[in-house]
C-alpha cells in the first residue's frame, strides 16, 4: 500500500515535470502580434508603474574552503557532485547496489538498513539510488544506521517545479516513514537551489533518529540528498556542513 501510493505520487510529479519542460511557450514569453497591428502606448493620464518590491533572497550555503576533520570527498558521477563524508564510512555505489549479493550483504551487516533499502525500491523508476554511504557504528544494530542517499531524477528542476517536487518527496516520506510536517528551508547550495527538509523521526527505545533532505536542482538532475543521524551527534559528521561542502564535477 505505501509502495502504491508513493508511485502514484511520483507518476503524477513525472508528468508535471514532463509537461513543464516540454510544453507551452516560456514564462515571459509575448504572444506574437497579427500583422499590421501596432502596440498602442498607454494613455498619458495613467500613473507610472511602480518596480514591485524584491523578495528577501534565499539563503546561501557557500562552498567550505577546508574538508571538515576526519573526512574525504566522495566522487559520485551519476549526480555531478563530490561530497565531504567521515572516513571509516562505508560507500556504495550504483554498480554496487545494483548488485543483489552487496546489497544482501548490507542489510546482514545493518538490519536497520532494509527499510532504507526497500524506500529506493518503491521510487525504482522515477529516482535511481545512486550513492549510499553508512556509518560503522550502525553495524549489528536493530534501527536504521547513520548513513547518507543520493537518488537522480530527470530532468533537472527549479523554482516553482522544484516546490512541487519537494511536496511529492515530503508526501512519500510521511506516508513510508509515519512523520510529520517538516521544517522546510528554501536555501542556494554550492551545486544548485534547494529546498530542505528535517524531520524528527521517533524510535521505539531510543532517542529517535533525525532527517535531513535536500532536494536540489543541479544542473544535470534532480537530486535528493538525505542525511539520517541519531540524536545528538557523530564525531566528524553535520549534514549541514556536508551540503555546504558539495562541489559540482
Amino acid at each position: 500500500m505505501i509502495r502504491a501510493r508513493i508511485r502514484l505520487r511520483l507518476l503524477a510529479l513525472a508528468a508535471m515535470i514532463s509537461l513543464a519542460a516540454c510544453g507551452g511557450p516560456s514564462p515571459g514569453t509575448a504572444s506574437p502580434r497579427p500583422a499590421g497591428l501596432a502596440a498602442s502606448p498607454p494613455p498619458a493620464s495613467l500613473p507610472t508603474p511602480t518596480r514591485p518590491t524584491r523578495q528577501a533572497p534565499s539563503p546561501t550555503l557557500t562552498a567550505a574552503a577546508v574538508l571538515p576533520s576526519g573526512s574525504s570527498e566522495a566522487a559520485i558521477d551519476e549526480a555531478g557532485i563530490t561530497l565531504p563524508l567521515p572516513d571509516g564510512w562505508q560507500r556504495l555505489g550504483a554498480a554496487d547496489l545494483g548488485d543483489p549479493a552487496v546489497r544482501d550483504g548490507l542489510a546482514a551487516d545493518y538490519p536497520g538498513a532494509s527499510a532504507m533499502l526497500d524506500a529506493a525500491d518503491a521510487v525504482s523508476g522515477r529516482a535511481d539510488l545512486v550513492f549510499l554511504a553508512v556509518a560503522p557504528t550502525g553495524q549489528g544494530a536493530g534501527t536504521a544506521p547513520a548513513n547518507v542517499a543520493v537518488l537522480t531524477s530527470q530532468p533537472p528542476v527549479s523554482g516553482l517545479l522544484l516546490d512541487i517536487a519537494s511536496g511529492f518527496i515530503d508526501g512519500g516520506f510521511q506516508d513510508a516513514l509515519g512523520v510529520g510536517e517538516p521544517e522546510r528551508t528554501r536555501l542556494d547550495t554550492p551545486v544548485g537551489e534547494a529546498i530542505r527538509l528535517e524531520y524528527a523521526m521517533p524510535v521505539a527505545g531510543s532517542a529517535g533518529l533525525l532527517m535531513v533532505a535536500w532536494v536540489i536542482g543541479a544542473p544535470d538532475a534532480t537530486l535528493l540528498v538525505t542525511a539520517m543521524t541519531p540524536a545528538g551527534s557523530i564525531s566528524g559528521f553535520d549534514p549541514d556542513a556536508m551540503i555546504a561542502g558539495a562541489q559540482a564535477r
